[in-house]
């Protein structure tokens, strides 16, 4: 006889077109009524994930925790997934996924003595290839998903994914959704057993869902008229686990797919890019703090902040949830985020401060006529490259000469250049350097920095003629005096990059932070000011080119390049390296347009190259003809040369 296991879960989002705090509330609801009908229908079996929603219910209602625990005990309320929230399974690094899985499964093991071997992301937009190992190490023979990019064109609900270094995984795709209309379970299964009577066995998900809800006592009522009106099927109130068990037992072959599960609702590629931008910020600094501390405490003794890490964590951790990284939720949850990213970011500097105070214990006494400034490599191999930060002089400086920065790391002097420090105020006293410079790996670094004088602040001729060409003898770099765009970037004699790159642009968009336009769409290209915009927007009593020199010397020379479209304005800068291959671009854009998406447009010159990405601890190539999501950077490979942007 034909199993089919229903799976009843009450999909809840933590912050959607709600806040947090109303997602605390309807969990406790859901949960309580759950309870309730466990009572009242003996049959029943529920189930659920995210131990972020049970850590809410263990702060404000204790004694329902208990009645949860007396249903697990029971076996009537299954624990699903295991992770600490359902996250966006793109953007995360893969150390944001061990940390979300981690933080959950020990949660779920301390509170309920359990340990879920199938994974669940209902409502991801997308799946990394990476998950795939990760899931393998974590203890997960399965998986569960909704939305699963262009696998859906495997004609099975079910599929191998084959991952990273041979890692592979059972997927159940759920095409139907996840949740269930209230009162009309019995009704969508009806339909739904017809649509699947291929399968050998079938996985039906329902109950009430996004804003919680779950079971309600009508469905419950009238799945059970169902079962009896339907002798010829096994109807079975299931979990995740024992659906897997049965698909092994049964040995069903099963197609296999070898790409991330992508690309799905791709607009949440960009949305909100504050959001993504901070993110990403609380990852590295969260890192590095960690490393940081871990140093302070093996060679001081001092205690680790591990409290502390655990708070960052969860800011870090709530802000990946998959509508909040993928900028789909509404604006008030958009700066409740923001202000999430902020904390974490805030605990991260005071620990990173109290180690680095630590780690410099015992450093000489600053030299005289000198300032001194001590850097932590974090990362296990030597840093070698550029270097900026900024220091004040030993005493305000009001003589009508001006001192140049000269810097000595660890006791060699190394190239230095002097650039605008970010104040305006005006005395010569702060210095912003730029210096090149080799630091040990895991350690602290001490730069002395000597001041020589000078006549005056360096200055700068204007651009004149049809080009600006750059070139530090392994790149060279042609930028076009009326465009303002790069025309040429060579490396090692092999072209890159061609005619009018790096070029603002702006397309037709839709609303919708899902999806992007599709189709034919409106584009708009920034242009260079003219002389009379440039100066009026930079606020200058003096007539100010859109395009010139703003700083040079021997670490970089940076170019400034200001644009106009419509009602917006941009502030771009290229700095182009003394040595090397490797170069900043800086865009500065006050944006001011309505439903249009913004690109940085770039032509590339290699033949026909892969297009890779970074996904979690691995790379994997990525589709050249649509939007598509990586973490850190991306590539242009043609197996000789990479144009790669970080």
């Amino acid at each position: 006889m034909k199993q089919i296991h229903l799976l009843c879960n009450a999909h809840l989002d933590p912050v959607w077109l709600w806040s947090w705090e109303e997602g605390v509330t309807e969990a406790l609801s859901t949960f309580r009524t759950v309870c309730d009908l466990l009572e009242e229908f003996p049959e029943f079996q529920f189930n659920h994930n995210e131990a972020i929603l049970y850590e809410w219910v263990k702060i404000h209602d204790p004694a329902l925790l208990q009645r949860i625990k007396k249903w697990v005990a029971a076996g009537r309320w299954h624990i699903m997934g295991g992770w600490y929230l359902q996250p966006d399974c793109n953007m995360p690094q893969g150390e944001s996924f061990v940390r979300n899985i981690q933080r959950g499964q020990r949660f779920f093991k301390k509170e309920f003595g359990v340990v879920p071997t199938t994974a669940i992301n209902f409502d991801s937009f997308g799946h990394t290839k990476g998950l795939v190992q990760i899931l393998n190490q974590a203890g997960y023979d399965s998986y569960v998903v909704y939305r699963a990019g262009k696998a859906h064109k495997i004609p099975a609900s079910d599929f191998t994914w084959k991952g990273l270094n041979d890692s592979e995984i059972v997927v159940h795709r759920s095409d139907k959704g996840y949740n269930s209309v209230l009162g009309h379970a019995a009704e969508e299964l009806e339909g739904y057993l017809k649509t699947y009577e291929h399968e050998p066995v079938t996985l039906f998900l329902w109950g009430v869902g996004d804003h919680g809800g779950g079971p309600s006592r009508k469905d419950l009522t009238d799945l059970r008229a169902l079962f009896k009106a339907h002798p010829e099927y096994e109807l079975i109130h299931s979990t995740p686990e024992a659906y897997m068990n049965k698909l092994r037992e049964l040995k069903v072959s099963l197609p296999e797919w070898d790409q991330g599960l992508n690309p799905v609702s791709d607009g949440c590629y960009t949305s909100q890019v504050r959001v993504k931008q901070k993110h990403r910020q609380l990852e590295n600094e969260l890192y590095s703090a960690e490393k940081m501390a871990s140093a302070a405490a093996m060679t001081t003794g001092a205690p680790y902040p591990a409290e502390a890490f655990k708070e960052a964590e969860y800011d870090l951790i709530f802000s990946e949830f998959h509508d909040a990284l993928p900028g789909s939720a509404i604006k008030r949850v958009e700066e409740e985020t923001l202000r999430l990213l902020d904390h974490g970011l805030e605990i991260c500097a005071r620990e990173k401060l109290k180690s680095a105070l630590r780690l410099s214990a015992g450093q000489p006494q600053v030299k005289s006529g000198c300032s001194t400034v001590l850097v932590y490599n974090p990362h296990p191999t030597e840093f070698d490259g550029l270097l900026e930060f900024e220091t004040g002089m030993p005493a305000q400086n009001w003589d009508p000469i001006f001192y140049y920065p000269e810097c000595e790391v660890n006791g060699e002097m190394v190239p230095t250049q002097c650039e605008m420090e970010d104040n305006r105020f005006a005395i010569d006293w702060r210095k912003r350097a730029v210096i090149r410079c080799k630091l040990p790996a895991s350690s602290m670094s001490r730069i002395d920095v000597h001041f020589r004088p000078t006549e005056k602040r360096p200055t700068y001729e204007p651009l004149t003629g049809a080009s600006y060409d750059f070139d530090n003898g392994r790149m060279q770099v042609k930028i076009d005096l009326l465009t303002g765009l790069i025309d040429e970037l060579t490396v090692d004699g092999k072209q890159i990059l061609g005619r009018d790159s790096l070029q603002l642009v702006a397309y037709e968009d839709s609303f919708n932070p899902w999806g992007l336009q599709r189709g034919p769409r409106r584009r708009r290209a920034f242009r260079l000011m003219t002389d009379v915009e440039a100066t009026a927007f930079s606020a200058l009593k003096f007539m100010t080119p859109p395009i010139r020199v703003i700083e040079d010397g021997p670490i970089r020379t940076v170019i400034e390049a200001l644009f106009t479209m419509d009602g917006s304005n941009a502030c771009v800068r290229y700095m182009l390296p003394k040595q090397g291959a490797e170069f900043d671009v800086e865009a500065i854009v006050n944006w001011n347009e309505k439903e249009m998406l913004l690109k940085l447009e770039a032509t590339q010159t290699l033949q026909d190259p892969d297009f890779l990405g970074q996904i979690a601890f691995g790379a994997e190539k990525l589709y050249k003809d649509e939007e598509v999501v990586a973490q850190r950077w991306l590539a242009l490979c043609d197996g000789q040369s990479a144009l790669t942007v970080m």
